[in-house]
């Protein structure tokens, strides 16, 4: 059985009233949500950055440490320790 619903005219201006609240409530919350996601999203994006910028230097520091190693000399060989376990 089909619903009826009332003309809009028809209705009280009590009943206008809460609706166009209610409208107006609905629009807030979606500006609202619209607001939190935009500001969530630049937060990631700004811990995204940071941590691209820790990474960039880790990786600097261990290039330079193994230049550093590539740079030393070959260890001597030490045969003194062998020597004293014979």
């Amino acid at each position: 059985m089909p619903v009826d619903l009332p003309d809009p005219s028809m209705l009280s201006g009590d009943t206008q009233e809460v609706m166009s609240y209610v409208i107006l409530l609905l629009i807030t919350a979606v500006i609202a949500l619209f607001v939190y996601h935009v500001s969530r999203q630049s937060k990631l994006e700004a811990k995204f950055d940071k941590l691209q910028k820790q990474m960039i230097k880790q990786i600097a520091r261990s290039n330079r440490a193994m230049e550093a190693v590539a740079k030393l000399p070959p260890p001597k060989e030490d045969y003194s320790d062998d020597q004293e376990e014979n």
